[in-house]
């Protein structure tokens, strides 16, 4: 069981055990709250990680939208010591981040921002909850951004990572297509946030990526609500199925807001149904 102990708080930094691992995170951090209120938060993606290594057992770990470590405290709790790269921009979150990695093995860190292309955007970082996005605004400053094909070039210890998680508030497909060389390779395990909000504010679209996605390889798709609480699978065939889970859930208009999915290449679709079985016995017994 994953379990949060809030040890220090100040107005404006924290000490939470998260985990095995007390972290500091800032004061307005949402992340103990949804602890609390549901115990099994986010434990999908540590389960996802340890079922992937039984295959591949020398499983490293691509982090993206990193923020101050809490994911990595999450993963090291099931799976000690697997190595993670953290990609994280914000300077806020940064120094938390690299004050965090302290406490574990086998993990670096990048500050920057990912996107589709290298160059820079116009616009604002948008901070809330511990949570972060970039609004693209023609009249803001630029911010640079860079690919994660180009990042993966000088971390090249992770070019043969198996699992990828992506978590920046919409940014997500930009940021998978500039990893599109990487993916077509490798065809690592994809976990990232698939909300329609804002995926349409950054003029993306949830279902055009996952389409993309099967032209190059990859096949199976889970679907999880918000708290990590598994939903149902489908091939990426299946695009009906896909249209109505996308167009389902928008900001708090259904029971949940947004979805985390999951996506698994051809080569590992007995991976997948393996794990959907797994997550269905769970569901099952009643233990999240």
């Amino acid at each position: 069981m994953l379990l949060y102990v809030l040890a220090f708080t100040s107005k404006d930094s924290k000490n939470v055990k998260i985990g095995n691992f007390i972290i500091t995170m800032n004061g307005d951090h949402a992340l103990p709250r949804h602890l609390k209120n549901n115990p099994g938060y986010s434990a999908n993606l540590p389960r996802l990680i340890a079922h992937t290594k039984e295959k591949y057992p020398d499983l490293k770990m691509i982090d993206v939208g990193a923020n101050i470590g809490d994911t990595v405290a999450l993963v090291q709790t099931i799976i000690p010591n697997i190595p993670i790269l953290c990609i994280e921009g914000d300077e806020k979150y940064f120094k938390l981040l690299s004050k965090n990695l302290s406490k574990f093995k086998n993990t670096k860190a990048c500050q920057c921002f990912l996107g589709e292309k290298d160059g820079t955007v116009n616009g604002t970082l948008v901070s809330n909850e511990g949570t972060l996005h970039v609004q693209e605004k023609r009249e803001e400053k630029p911010i640079s951004i860079t690919t994660l094909d180009i990042i993966l070039k000088k971390y090249n210890n992770f070019s043969r990572a198996h699992i990828i998680k992506i978590d920046t508030d919409g940014y997500d497909v930009k940021i998978i297509r500039g990893g599109w060389k990487y993916l077509s390779e490798e065809k690592p395990v994809l976990f990232f946030e698939w909300d329609r909000f804002f995926l349409q504010n950054n003029k993306d679209d949830g279902v055009d990526i996952l389409l993309a996605l099967a032209k190059i390889g990859y096949e199976r798709v889970l679907f999880y609500d918000n708290l990590g609480r598994f939903l149902v699978s489908c091939t990426l065939k299946e695009t009906e199925t896909i249209k109505q889970l996308y167009y389902y859930a928008y900001r708090k208009t259904g029971s949940f807001p947004y979805y985390d999915i999951a996506v698994f290449s051809k080569e590992d679709n007995l991976l997948a149904l393996s794990f959907i079985q797994k997550e269905m016995d769970l569901q099952n017994k009643n233990t999240f």
